[in-house]
């Protein structure tokens, strides 16, 4: 036998030839440090291999194919030997490998220094430079602490930048106005961070970057407003593509392709809001976005699409979306929903196949918002735009306005146009109200307006001759001055310009300065004009939409404004004729307003206009006018002709002239080269008018410039009209008193010999008469009374007057001048509206009453309109006070619309409630806590788990426990004791997996105390695949494992499903699942398999549908190598 052995060997020895040493490499020049993988492909079976990577005889590697670092700059000669039984042959390759010292890939543009790493560069660059990085790949977390341009050399396919920390964003931007440009970013898997992550810092741009692997692509956060986010492409991340979170808002994402991100595309929510998203793709991705947002571009685009040009809104590219496009234009039908919005404008496809054009001109607003015809229910936002288009006025109350920051009602004007007049109808008296205009997708910001007050103190301003006198000065220089100062005085209802608006009514410009001027004070306050010799009828009767002459209203206030113009002359007695019956209006304040003055010191008209003067002074005379208001003369004049003041003041800041010396014989006060404006207070109740003249500035004598700027509130004189003493006012009740029923009260009035000895008392509730007292003596001394007692029958309000009338003359008349109020006497004191009870406090009830409302009360507590609880029989109290203390039951729903209404046992009708809500809020001190789960644990199926909590206070003896996947409840628990903190509950392997599921604790006898966990948690399978995992590479022919772990109870057996994508292309059933918590299943990979890289493993229990896991990752089916 051993013979046969040795002759073998013999013979083997004979056929074998020796090893002829064969190697190849990879590459063979490259920067230091330099890796060069060594290929051996020897023939004759060599056993053993020697490798010399530098030639100094030392041995580095001895295996057969080798990998050597070169670390150091030069040439390398490579030797390698191999050695069979036959002997060795070496191959040796002289100066192969050439390495040359690294250029360092992070360049500095603005210093021209290099760097080997971006952190090291952005730490020593100073803000405003420029960074370029070099292909190539880094490992690193860059802090972007200052404005800096970073942006890659050849583009994201060039340069990968992977998480040194996955707890860290690749990029953390630490600064406002940096550029992230063109860069691959990875790693970052740990919960909501980022590759690149902005947060609290604005005005930056990312652009161009290939966001994968993070857990979110791009995230901006905190207060980050006005960054942009274009272009960039997020994918396969493991929870977001592009994430904004918390407060972000104003912030644009354009143009983006949020693809198979694990989660969802797109998610904004918390209190982001406001942002804009348009042209963005988002493919096999779910859209999250839970607050208010743009979902399409911020203005119309024109676009080519499918060979066709169309112009509007383009939204985004949701690849679920499955509408229609009717139009041909790229623009589904319906809407793309989501969270609590949708995208109107969704895009039939990929957004690469809308190509922008240029757009048509965007309008603008050239003239106001402007406000004319204001009263006490209404008013005109008037504006014109540069291009024709449509007008809306968006509008609020104050209140509205207050809480909401936005608008609950608008009108259109719907005529497409530049000159716009927008009504706004239905308004309450003396009430604030905002506003904005929006036009063709723009709008302006906030503005304001205040409603005509039906009565009361309110004060107006006149001025006039508005108009400019080029090249000397323009009215952005001195109307502009007067205007604002306007603008800035508190509560002036209205003004009156006197004439002469501009200086050129036909052109253009000159209305364009006018209007730029006045902005500021006629955005808030209408304007009523009079038409002067410079203005004309057209242009002013489309701008400000009113007649030659007309008159109007506000409170106790009646003005008249007149055309006082050469051309009216000819139908002046028309004008006249109307004057006379206007002037009968039933206001006792009149006022009128025309250009040219009657009375004047005027050189060129001294004395006045005395045509106009013959024409109109006597019914100026006859019908009490306090005052009458003129321009034409550019200086400051006030004349008193019959106890009618009369304003002469064209000092709005037209060019200033000199008056006449010396004076015109009415004159009582002057001034020249002055600009300023009139200032009247209206005072109802003292029947006064006061006017006071505010001096702004001083002009020169050449006009050329103001010699003077005066501060606010500067008054040169101060002028109080008095109202005559009327036959008789009633002085009580006036407005305002407060009369209890069954109390005595007394009317009081005052009145002058030609009242009579007789009047007619009336009780008024609104305009109807409920009450009357025929014949009560006037009175002695000039004044009179008459007492009584209020009946207890009469119905409560707010809406009382009372009517004083002579019998002899009922011309003779006088009106409470504001309403009272008929009230009970018994008042709720506390609650009255606004307080806040805790369940379970100790609170009072108290009330105030008079001596007729009875020994006992009954005291009711309303929810709304509804009775919920009623306390019989209280004692009314003592010395004129009540009170009734009680414990606020714990379990009162919790509300704000809760009153109290107390109401006497002996006379129903002595009843009151609150005057307004109070609420009912949970117990500060008491509280229930979830402990466990609180975010982030993992519960696996089939195993048990905790549920843990604290609670203080009082908070009620059980609670129900609910399970939640996202907002779904997925199951609930009852009648756990409170005590306990703890329940143990088992995990279902039905359960499904996922990342969203929270704890619910509540209260069951009280709701309102109640807890969610803090963060999502998780429930994974009792399943998981281990390999084929992501990445992998299978060869087609190969033998593969795929392998899983699993929980005790997840079943026998499991099926497998192989995916390409989302198709199952093949299923194993009934594989046993394995031993010891580990199973695996071997095979073949069919030749006939299509290569690619979408595939994925999924294995499911046979038992529980619900216990399943796929592959995290794709891996790839790749040719025979």
């Amino acid at each position: 036998m051993k013979k046969n052995i040795f002759i073998m060997i013999a013979i083997m020895l004979l056929i074998l030839p020796s090893s002829a040493a064969i190697w190849i490499v990879d590459v063979t020049t490259g920067n230091a440090p330099l890796t060069v993988n060594f290929t051996d492909q020897s023939t004759g079976d060599p056993t053993n291999w020697a490798w010399d990577f530098e030639n100094d005889g030392m041995i580095d590697n001895i295996t057969q194919n080798a990998t050597h670092t070169y670390t150091t700059a030069g040439s390398f000669t490579v030797n390698l030997t191999v050695t069979n039984a036959m002997g060795s042959d070496s191959e040796v390759k002289a100066d192969y490998i050439t390495v040359t010292e690294p250029v360092l890939p992070v360049l500095n543009v603005n210093t021209g220094l290099r760097y080997a790493t971006i952190q090291a560069a952005v730490t020593a660059a100073t803000a405003g430079d420029e960074i370029i990085v070099g292909d190539g790949s880094y490992t690193e977390n860059v802090n972007v602490d200052k404005q800096l341009v970073i942006r890659s050399e050849n583009g994201s396919t060039s340069v990968m930048v992977t998480a040194a920390s996955p707890t860290l964003p690749v990029f953390d931007v630490n600064a406002n106005a940096v550029t992230i440009d063109g860069l691959t970013v990875c790693g970052p898997t740990n919960e909501h961070v980022a590759g690149i992550e902005i947060v609290d810092f604005n005005d930056c741009y990312i652009v161009g970057n290939d966001c994968s692997g993070c857990y979110n692509g791009i995230h901006i956060g905190g207060t980050g407003t006005n960054n942009t986010v274009e272009e960039n492409y997020c994918h396969g991340n493991t929870r977001r593509g592009i994430s904004v979170r918390d407060t972000a808002h104003d912030n644009d994402i354009l143009k983006n392709i949020m693809e198979a991100n694990t989660d969802a595309g797109i998610c904004i929510k918390d209190s982001a809001k406001d942002n804009v998203l348009w042209l963005n793709d988002v493919i096999s991705n779910r859209v999250e976005i839970l607050t208010a947002n743009t979902a399409h571009s911020p203005d119309p685009i024109t676009y080519l699409y499918n060979g066709g040009t169309s112009t509007g809104y383009l939204g985004n590219y949701y690849s679920d979306y499955s509408g229609t496009d009717p139009d041909g234009d790229g623009v589904g039908a319906p809407s793309y929903s989501y969270g609590t919005g949708g995208d109107d404008y969704p895009l039939m496809a990929q957004s690469v196949n809308y190509v922008e054009t240029e757009l048509p001109p965007s309008p603008e607003l050239l003239w106001g918002p402007y406000l004319t015809g204001t009263t006490t229910t209404g008013t005109i936002v008037n504006a014109k735009t540069t291009v024709a288009t449509n007008v809306t006025v968006e509008y609020a109350t104050d209140a509205y306005y207050t809480a909401h920051l936005g608008y609950d009602q608008s009108a259109t004007d719907s005529v497409n146009s530049n000159l716009h007049h927008v009504a706004l109808s239905g308004l309450a008296p003396d009430s604030l109200y905002h506003y904005r205009v929006v036009y063709d997708g723009h709008a302006t910001g906030d503005f304001h307006f205040r409603t005509f007050p039906e009565t009361g103190v309110f004060t107006f301003v006149v001025y006039s001759d508005t108009q400019d006198q080029l090249p000397t000065f323009s009215q952005l220089e001195r109307h502009k001055l007067v205007a604002d100062r306007i603008a800035e005085e508190p509560g002036v209802s209205f003004v009156l310009n006197s004439g002469d608006l501009v200086n050129n009514a036909s052109n253009v410009s000159d209305w364009d300065r006018y209007f730029a001027a006045g902005n500021a004070m006629m955005a808030s306050v209408p304007v009523f004009p009079a038409l002067g010799n410079h203005d004309r009828y057209d242009p002013y009767a489309a701008i400000y939409g009113i007649p030659e002459y007309y008159s109007f209203d506000c409170a106790d206030v009646h003005i008249t404004v007149l055309n006082s113009n050469d051309w009216a002359w000819p139908d002046l007695p028309t004008q006249s004729a109307w004057l006379a019956a206007d002037l009968q209006a039933e206001k006792p304040f009149k006022f009128v307003s025309f250009h040219h003055p009657i009375y004047s010191s005027d050189a060129k008209h001294f004395g006045g206009w005395e045509n106009l003067r013959q024409e109109w002074e006597d019914d100026f005379n006859e019908n009490g006018i306090l005052a009458v208001f003129n321009g034409h003369v550019h200086a400051y004049e006030r004349l008193v002709v019959n106890n009618t003041n009369y304003f002469v003041a064209g000092i709005g800041g037209g060019p200033s002239y000199n008056l006449a010396d010396p004076r015109y014989e009415a004159s009582v006060n002057s001034l020249e080269y002055m600009i300023g404006y009139t200032r009247v207070t209206i005072d109802p109740e003292a029947r006064t008018a006061t006017a006071e003249v505010i001096r702004v500035a001083d002009v020169s004598p050449d006009l050329k410039n103001l010699t003077t700027v005066y501060p606010p509130n500067t008054v040169f004189e101060t002028v109080v009209m008095t109202l005559p003493e009327l036959p008789l006012t009633v002085k009580s009740p006036n407005g305002g008193e407060t009369w209890q029923l069954g109390s005595t009260q007394s009317i009081q009035w005052s009145y002058t010999e030609s009242a009579g000895s007789l009047v007619k008392i009336e009780v008024l509730r609104g305009e109807t008469v409920i009450a009357t007292i025929p014949s009560v003596p006037i009175g002695t001394g000039g004044m009179g009374f008459y007492n009584l007692t209020v009946p207890s029958g009469t119905p409560l309000g707010t809406d009382y007057l009372i009517r004083v009338t002579s019998t002899s003359d009922p011309a003779i008349s006088d009106t409470s001048n504001g309403p009272f109020t008929i009230s009970s006497p018994i008042q709720v004191v506390s609650p009255d509206g606004g307080e806040v009870w805790q369940l379970g406090s100790a609170q009072s009830i108290q009330w105030s009453y008079a001596e007729s409302a009875g020994s006992s009360v009954k005291i009711e507590a309303l929810r709304g309109e509804t009775v919920i609880a009623t306390i019989p029989n209280v004692p009314i109290g003592k010395n004129g006070s009540g009170f009734y203390n009680l414990t606020v039951p714990s379990r009162t729903p919790v509300g704000d619309n809760y009153r109290f209404r107390v109401t006497s046992t002996s006379n129903p009708v002595y009843t009151d409630t609150s005057n307004a809500p109070f609420a009912i809020s949970p117990d500060s001190g008491s509280s229930i806590t979830i402990v466990s789960p609180d975010g982030g644990e993992i519960w696996t199926q089939g195993t048990e788990q905790f549920i843990n909590w604290t609670c203080a206070g009082n908070p009620g003896s059980t609670v129900t426990i609910e399970f939640l996947k996202g907002s779904n409840v997925l199951k609930t628990v009852t009648g756990i004791s409170i005590s306990s903190g703890s329940y143990r509950v088992p995990v279902p392997y039905g359960t499904p997996p996922g990342d969203d599921y929270q704890v619910r604790i509540t209260s069951t006898s009280n709701p309102v105390y109640t807890d969610t966990s803090a963060d999502t948690f998780t429930v994974q399978s009792a399943i998981k695949v281990v390999s084929p995992n992501g990445g992998e590479d299978w060869q087609l022919g190969s033998a593969q494992s795929i392998q899983w772990s699993y929980a005790e109870s997840a079943g026998d057996s499991v099926k497998i499903e192989a995916l390409r994508g989302e198709t199952v292309i093949v299923t194993i059933p009934n594989v046993p699942i394995g031993t010891g918590g580990s199973g695996f299943y071997n095979l073949t990979v069919p030749s006939n398999t299509p290569l690619g890289d979408e595939y994925r493993i999924r294995v499911t229990s046979s038992t529980h549908n619900a216990c399943t896991d796929t592959s995290d990752m794709a891996f790839f089916v790749v040719g025979d190598k």
